[in-house]
């Protein structure tokens, strides 16, 4: 059991200085049995701090990119919208048949109607006798977290095979940044593919411009990812600070942590 750090509020002058490693020096020495580690996605700043009290950065987030769109890159070029458009519906029928699409009889993927219910609290348990280092996420915490949301919208698309739950994934749908925020599924490569090539069609329907998914510099399906057409932009810092004692160590985190924005607290 672990920690994800939030927020850490401190006047901006003071936060490499006295108060600010007293605080969160503080908040670490708080971890007590059952929890074990705690991790954070630290700001150039809180990552200061972090240096200032022994802790080093453990890993890195990165943020993929797939375009769907190329009209605004040709406009500039060709100076004109109407030729634009016309070579944008090739170069969009290009990227569209770029990357690997999974394999269509390894499940079938619809979007998931109502909240979610026992067949996700099922799946999260198999998952969890997986190896890896895993965030719990039960019908419950999924309802909580995603569907019940007034000012966000999040569509759960979900992997069925035989008619059994074998992974979904979770997308905001954002005009300016629509997203996969989150992805869970059994360790089959072609079933992740296909809910990201779902994702990824619902979106271009949408006619979003490219869609986003962050993720540990490390996660396991790193390889998927790339093979399905994303490719990596600009990174961040990834912290994870483990208890004296622990059973869990930073090499499990830095090698085999299903880390993505769904676990951020926000």
């Amino acid at each position: 059991m672990g920690w994800v750090l939030g927020d850490f509020c401190l006047a901006q002058e003071y936060r490499s200085l006295g108060p600010a490693l007293e605080l969160q020096r503080a908040c670490l020495e708080g971890m007590q049995p059952p929890f074990d580690f705690c991790y954070d996605f630290p700001s150039k700043s809180m990552m200061a701090v972090y240096t200032r009290l022994g802790v080093k950065q453990t890993g890195t987030m990165v943020r993929w990119a797939k375009p769907l769109r190329v009209e605004e890159k040709l406009e500039p070029l060709v100076r004109s919208k109407s030729a634009a458009r016309a070579l944008g519906r090739i170069g969009n029928a290009v990227l569209a048949a770029r990357g690997w699409k999974g394999h269509k009889d390894a499940c079938k993927v619809a979007l998931h109607q109502g909240l979610c219910s026992e067949e996700f609290d099922i799946l999260d348990t198999e998952l969890s006798k997986l190896p890896g280092v895993r965030a719990q996420k039960t019908a419950a915490y999924l309802n909580w977290r995603y569907l019940a949301r007034p000012r966000q919208t999040h569509e759960i698309l979900v992997a069925r095979r035989n008619s059994v739950l074998v992974g979904y994934a979770v997308i905001r749908n954002e005009s300016e940044n629509p997203r996969i925020v989150d992805l869970n599924s059994i360790e089959d490569p072609a079933v992740v593919a296909n809910l990201i090539d779902a994702s990824v069609s619902s979106m271009r329907v949408r006619r979003a411009k490219a869609v986003h998914l962050v993720s540990g510099e490390d996660h396991p399906w790193s390889p998927i990812f790339e093979r399905t057409g994303f490719r990596r932009r600009e990174t961040s810092p990834l912290v994870v600070v483990a208890r004296k004692g622990a059973t869990i160590g930073e090499t499990e985190f830095k090698t085999n942590f299903y880390l993505m924005e769904g676990e951020r607290d926000s």
